[in-house]
């Protein structure tokens, strides 16, 4: 994705402005929106009014996303953002994380930072690998399934296709999923795989 001056630059070429105009509509030096293009400055708040004043897509320029996409975009992020902070066990932190968030963040303003840089993003993956080796067990957890043998795994899935379709039957995926799994597990000590327990296990899971 662009980075925020590169959409700066974006936005002041499609509103059909020279540097020059865009600056003098804004109040600054062209020097100074020189600056803010090649990213060597970061924008403050009094010359991000003046340009959506004259008609910059401002969340644009910062998101990425476009203002008529904003509204749906914001509750798929939501709804995604949510989801994650569940499966990862955040979901009672994550109000205090967002503090610590917040603070890492204003520091890094308050130094003359940007969201753009290279040195932004390293701190912040460097917080939230923190966060999930520190205090949740991430990658410490046991797979739902452990597969040390692919080949028994393969014939565990060909037998279950086969017995499905010699009993005439259809499983959702997330029950397929979970037969293939307690099969496999059940077969795994002796490395073989007996069909008529597969068609047992599908005609109790139908």
């Amino acid at each position: 994705m662009s980075k925020i001056n590169e959409r700066l630059k974006e936005e002041r070429v499609r509103l059909g402005l020279s540097q020059t105009a865009f600056a003098q509509k804004t109040g600054i030096h062209r020097n100074t929106q020189i600056k803010y293009e090649s990213g060597e400055r970061y924008p403050d708040s009094e010359y991000l009014t003046s340009i959506d004043n004259i008609g910059v897509d401002v969340f644009y320029v910062f998101s990425g996303i476009k203002s008529e996409d904003k509204e749906m975009y914001e509750v798929a992020e939501i709804e995604l953002r949510n989801g994650i902070y569940s499966a990862l066990g955040l979901s009672q932190d994550i109000k205090n994380l967002t503090f610590e968030m917040m603070r890492i963040t204003e520091k890094e303003l308050d130094e003359g930072g940007a969201w753009d840089t290279e040195a932004w993003v390293n701190k912040r993956d460097k917080f939230i690998s923190n966060v999930l080796s520190d205090r949740h067990a991430i990658g410490k957890t046991p797979p739902l399934l452990d597969v040390a043998d692919v080949n028994l795994l393969s014939s565990v899935i060909a037998g279950l296709e086969a017995a499905l379709e010699k009993l005439g039957g259809v499983l959702p995926p997330e029950k397929k999923a979970r037969a293939v799994v307690m099969l496999y597990r059940a077969f795994k000590a002796s490395g073989r795989v007996d069909q008529k327990m597969i068609e047992e296990a599908i005609a109790l899971a139908g």
